[in-house]
């Protein structure tokens, strides 16, 4: 075996891999839980979102900065026992600018230049 042969029957095992890879992922039941927090477990292995039990990790948890009341959506597997959190992202509301409110440089008296 040549290099260029053994070179692309090292490419086509990585490639075989990696596609056994994504179709075991997507085999996997995934769910979005979107909402606000209403508990966090002192020992960071679970959380509740609005009235959805969630398995986590302290390293998780740590790295989330989880507070009650945040919003988020946590993608979580189906597991044998619950879910349990993958991945998780804050739902950030936007704020909103009435066009017509005056801002307040409309309200500040020019100072008399004399």
């Amino acid at each position: 075996m040549n290099m260029k042969q053994m070179v692309k029957t090292v490419l086509i095992l990585c490639i075989s891999l990696f596609l056994s890879g994504l179709v075991q992922s997507q085999n996997k039941d995934m769910v979005d839980v979107s909402g606000k927090i209403t508990f966090v477990a002192k020992d960071g292995t679970s959380l509740k979102v609005d009235s959805q039990t969630i398995v986590t990790t302290p390293d998780l948890v740590e790295d989330a900065m989880f507070e009650i009341d945040d919003t988020v959506i946590i993608t979580a597997e189906k597991t044998s026992d619950g879910l349990k959190a993958v991945a998780y992202r804050y739902v950030y509301e936007e704020a909103q600018v009435d066009v017509g409110e005056e801002s307040p440089a409309d309200n500040v008296i020019a100072e008399d230049q004399n």
